[in-house]
């Protein structure tokens, strides 16, 4: 058992005087410069106890992730029973999607191997007369968004076709890196995910960076709304917290986007709302019905507790069919990290978290606050 400061273990020294010393030298490097933090002058009255760094968590990286704008745990003590077990879950995390990686491409035959880049044709080559004519839920290559998003594809089939896969393929790998960045083991444990996705031109990962963009610009939560749709769930985090305003926004963008595609093409939605119903049943081994309810609660519950994770989380639960790719959604639980998401999603509790937690872990080393220390 050992004593955790913020995430980095602390052991016990003796005399306590020689330790405060060694406390403000070990500390003096930290994120955010300066020297030893105030509390390094209580070390006396915290029986001697000081900070070491674990590997991989010196000041030097935290000081990069500070500079990239990644959030951190507020300091807090608490105890912590086993070394690492953070980092080997982790690591085993990693073991896992490297084995379902090669199992899937040299085993059992992945069969996006077969068809290279088809979804992302069929989001290219739109047919501007009839886009649902061919399409079928479960179907390779068919288109299945609204009518919304099949006239912004008409638009962007005007390109050719080597261009159109060039640029979608560079926005994938762009936001697969932005979405991943602050934890990039995520890469590896999706490797199959974001392989597969990149393999088929799939659109997941541009509809989990407008979901994770979304807590600071609720319009772009039209994108999952008008294309996935089911991942739409995740709105469920505006009205849980009473945030009527972004809400308005998500909703009123949506509506109004839909509105404005009926108007142009009523016949479109008819088909759209006809091949929905109709192919429903595709997907009815997967129980969508139950995902939707888990879904809801999930995202429910991280409204209530300031966790904005667990609304990628909820999205990719509810997708109306799930793949391979369909994980890539887990990126934007990683992403949610970066500060300024963070403060958008959470407003002054996330700017007060740091204060909050400096005090708890000031209480506790003087024995004031809690049984952390005990």
């Amino acid at each position: 058992m050992e004593l955790v400061f913020g995430g980095l273990p602390l052991r016990r020294a003796a005399p306590a005087p020689a330790a405060a010393g060694r406390l403000r030298t070990r500390w003096s490097g930290c994120a955010g410069g300066g020297g030893a933090p105030a509390w390094a002058a209580l070390a006396p009255a915290a029986a001697g106890w000081h900070g070491t760094f674990a590997p991989g968590e010196g000041p030097r990286s935290q000081g990069a992730s500070a500079a990239a704008g990644i959030y951190h745990r507020p300091m807090a003590m608490t105890y912590r029973g086993g070394a690492g077990v953070r980092r080997a879950v982790a690591d085993g995390l990693m073991i896992v999607g490297l084995v379902w990686f090669v199992a899937a491409y040299f085993l059992w035959a992945e069969p996006a191997t077969r068809t290279p880049f088809v979804d992302g044709l069929a989001y290219w080559g739109v047919d501007p007369e009839a886009p649902y004519d061919q399409a079928g839920v479960g179907r390779s290559g068919s288109f299945l968004y609204t009518p919304v998003a099949a006239l912004a594809f008409t638009v962007i089939g005007a390109l050719p076709e080597p261009v159109f896969i060039a640029l979608w393929a560079a926005l994938i790998v762009g936001l697969v890196a932005w979405l991943g960045w602050p934890w990039p083991r995520i890469w590896l444990i999706l490797l199959l995910p974001i392989s597969r996705e990149l393999l088929i031109g799939q659109f997941n990962v541009v509809v989990t960076a407008a979901i994770v963009a979304g807590f600071r610009w609720p319009g772009l939560w039209a994108v999952a709304l008008l294309t996935k749709v089911t991942p739409g769930v995740g709105i469920l985090w505006f009205a849980v917290r009473r945030e009527w305003r972004s809400l308005a926004i998500a909703v009123g963008v949506t509506a109004g986007l839909a509105a404005a595609s009926f108007a142009l093409r009523p016949d479109w939605w008819a088909d759209w709302v006809g091949l929905i119903t109709r192919d429903q049943g595709n997907a009815a081994h997967q129980l969508p019905y139950v995902r939707y309810a888990v879904a809801a609660a999930i995202v429910v519950w991280g409204a209530r507790t300031d966790r904005p994770w667990t609304v990628p989380l909820g999205a990719c639960l509810a997708l109306p069919v799930v793949y391979p790719d369909s994980f890539t959604f887990l990126l934007g639980c990683v992403a949610v990290r970066y500060t300024w998401i963070r403060r958008a999603a959470l407003g002054d509790r996330a700017r007060d978290a740091a204060g909050s937690g400096a005090a708890r872990g000031l209480g506790a080393a003087t024995g004031s606050g809690g049984g952390a220390v005990g």
